[in-house]
């Protein structure tokens, strides 16, 4: 799905869209076309409104999205672009609710989003969009057992999308997004192993692939997550490594 980055005129335009979209859904449910355009469209003002701040409104429309696609999906199993559409909703809603301090994060969420992305690769294990699809859901879902505290678990899923992405080519892992997806990694890589004299590295490119991807319009909410991620890890190694006497309540990501 493409996105697109946060001024004003492009929520206004993007709201429109949206408006009209749901009219022609009420105006005739069973064409299933005009759900996917809503579904397109609910997802691009999602990422603005997220990426203006405001993520109780993009969560909501995150969740329109879902339940959408998820009919979709029902409709159709075997349209592999209606269930990447659904994983990418449903990480969607996974990083809104871990950016926004104290809200739920839902596991099963990330359970079902890992599912549907293990089952494209299986279809086709070769193929490079759905590797790093797994590779994705597999972090994502490594970040919602760290969340829970369940460290063992986490290793073992962030070990299996360490492993599959160094199966995609040099030239395919350069893409800015991929890039953002890497230092995703590298931070979580810091926070299970806090201790570890490679840390500081692993915080140190991490951030370094941050900062060379500026503020990408169409990247704009991603950027958020990834910095929050980053963040995140730095607190745990410092007090891993004694320099902070208490852990500092997170605050939500903001631009």
């Amino acid at each position: 799905r493409a996105t697109t980055g946060g001024s004003g005129g492009a929520e206004a335009l993007a709201d429109e869209d949206v408006a009209l979209s749901r009219e022609l859904v009420a105006a005739d449910p069973g064409r299933l076309d005009w759900k996917e355009g809503l579904t397109v469209s609910l997802s691009r003002l999602s990422d603005l409104r997220a990426s203006a701040g405001r993520g109780a409104e993009a969560e909501a429309l995150t969740e329109e999205d879902i339940a959408l696609s998820r009919e979709l999906v029902a409709v159709d199993p075997e349209r592999r672009d209606w269930r990447r559409d659904l994983t990418v909703s449903l990480n969607r809603l996974i990083d809104l609710r871990l950016l926004s301090a104290g809200n739920l994060v839902p596991r099963a969420t990330a359970e079902e989003s890992l599912a549907l992305r293990r089952g494209l690769w299986e279809e086709e294990p070769d193929e490079p969009a759905a590797i790093y699809s797994l590779v994705v859901g597999l972090d994502t879902l490594a970040r919602v057992r760290v969340e829970d505290g369940e460290v063992n678990l986490a290793q073992e899923c962030l070990d299996e999308a360490e492993s599959l992405w160094l199966r995609l080519s040099a030239s395919r892992r350069e893409a800015p997004h991929k890039r953002l997806e890497e230092a995703r990694m590298l931070a979580l890589r810091a926070s299970l192993e806090p201790k570890s004299p490679k840390a500081n590295g692993w915080l140190k490119e991490a951030q370094q692939i941050l900062e060379a991807q500026g503020d990408r319009g169409n990247l704009v909410f991603k950027l958020l997550s990834v910095r929050r991620d980053i963040r995140k890890a730095e607190r745990a190694v410092k007090a891993a490594k004694g320099e902070a006497k208490a852990e500092e309540p997170e605050a939500p990501e903001v631009l």
